[in-house]
């Protein structure tokens, strides 16, 4: 059990300019762990870019075959793998490992590990909330002229343990993010399975052996294809004037969903806003229903969800809003239809406009689609729905480990909680 002496500072600790690191640790500058290397190559090798997301990559826009001219590139760089990359002119946010070879811009900056690094560990530390504050208070200009220079970057301090230590922690993290890997696998896997389910249950459906042509292909022999204005009751715009000026408080209003809130199958609230109850009453007949069609209308036309029943009674803006008859048609199917491919495709060739496509009430009221029986529907919603449920969990279950990570590289980048060597 550790106990606190030397006026607060725990036991195996030590008082630096860091703060409180463990006594094996010490303290070291940029400058003193990594050097900043220039060599000039001007073999045969691809351009390299370096990406926020993606790391250090090769540049899709050029040939990577090519032999470069070497009076054109003869201020290119040479990145090494095991090098570190940062583009000092616009930063991005933390520094990127390079596992590949070739040359890049001189705008970058090429960092060559001593042997007191242990690269991986860098590779979590330099991607760390701490480390990336440190980088944004090196950063001079505003702006596009916003850029850090080396000699401010190379004095930057850093809480530096035992090389043992180093990879310790690194072999720790990278197991984690061996699990969100794997989760984000069998999240693409079950996607990938729902789409094959899509394509099968929605243009096939279930055990169906005879099929007949239609204007929307070949369907069950058993299936019509109906216009969409003959399935709902109502097919509308939610609230289209000016919202602005009645906005309020979530305790003195009424939810109102705009088009960001709506995803497949799926609407997102953390954002919502509130307007007032008299704004609200003012636009009754656009209150929303339990198992009303919500239809993003610009940007992303077509993309449809379900309103749930604690959203009842509430309001939308400039979304399409329509409810279907519920002897007739199930709208968790409506939904997985108008999202799926074959769906998307037809609410596309119905949007109006250019850059900007616009879907309207007159475009979805003689949108067609192909109807099953309504038992069949709520099979097929159903058959879908529980995939939807095993992606929503993969997901919460890869929004642990990144979490989990997140604790960790807090924790153990600063020494908070030490590692068995």
């Amino acid at each position: 059990m550790m106990v606190t002496v030397n006026k607060g500072v725990r036991e195996g600790y030590k008082l630096t300019e860091m703060g409180e690191i463990p006594v094996e640790w010490e303290v070291k500058t940029t400058g003193e762990l990594f050097e900043n290397v220039s060599k000039k190559g001007f073999e045969q090798l691809p351009v390299l870019s370096v990406t926020q997301d993606n790391g250090v990559v090769y540049r899709n826009d050029l040939d990577i075959n090519i032999k470069y001219d070497k009076n054109s590139l003869k201020s290119y760089k040479l990145i090494e793998e095991g090098q570190f990359v940062i583009s000092l002119r616009s930063f991005q946010g933390g520094l990127e490992y390079s596992s590949i070879t070739g040359i890049s811009s001189p705008a970058y900056t090429v960092l060559n590990p001593s042997n007191l690094v242990n690269v991986d560990y860098f590779k979590y530390l330099f991607k760390s909330f701490w480390f990336i504050e440190k980088l944004k208070g090196s950063i001079v200009g505003i702006r596009d002229g916003k850029q850090i220079s080396f000699t401010d970057f190379k004095v930057i301090k850093l809480a530096l343990p035992p090389l043992k230590e180093q990879q310790k922690i690194a072999e720790i993290l990278s197991t984690v993010d061996e699990q969100i890997e794997n989760t984000e696998q069998l999240i693409e896997k079950t996607k990938e399975l729902k789409k094959g389910l899509m394509q099968q249950l929605l243009i096939k459906g279930i055990g169906h052996t005879e099929f007949k042509q239609t204007e929307l292909g070949e369907i069950p022999v058993e299936w019509e294809v109906r216009e969409f204005s003959e399935l709902c009751s109502r097919i509308i715009v939610g609230i289209a004037s000016s919202t602005a000026e009645h906005y309020t408080s979530k305790d003195l209003g009424v939810m109102i969903v705009r088009n960001q809130n709506i995803k497949e199958n799926h609407l997102y609230l953390d954002d919502v806003l509130y307007i007032s109850k008299e704004f609200d009453l003012n636009n009754e007949k656009k209150r929303l229903r339990e198992g009303d069609l919500l239809t993003v209308r610009t940007g992303y036309p077509g993309v449809t969800c379900v309103v749930p029943k604690e959203l009842e009674n509430t309001q939308t803006f400039t979304t399409l809003i329509s409810s279907p008859y519920q002897d007739k048609v199930d709208s968790n199917y409506l939904a997985y239809y108008m999202n799926s491919p074959l769906g998307k495709n037809q609410l596309k060739q119905l949007s109006a406009g250019g850059a900007q496509q616009n879907l309207n009430v007159s475009s979805l009221s003689s949108y067609k689609i192909s109807v099953p029986s309504l038992k069949e529907q709520q099979k097929i919603a159903s058959i879908l729905s529980s995939v939807d449920e095993q992606i929503e969990s993969y997901e919460q279950e890869k929004e642990k480990y990144l979490e989990l990570k997140k604790g960790l590289m807090q924790q153990l980048l600063t020494g908070k909680i030490r590692v068995t060597v």
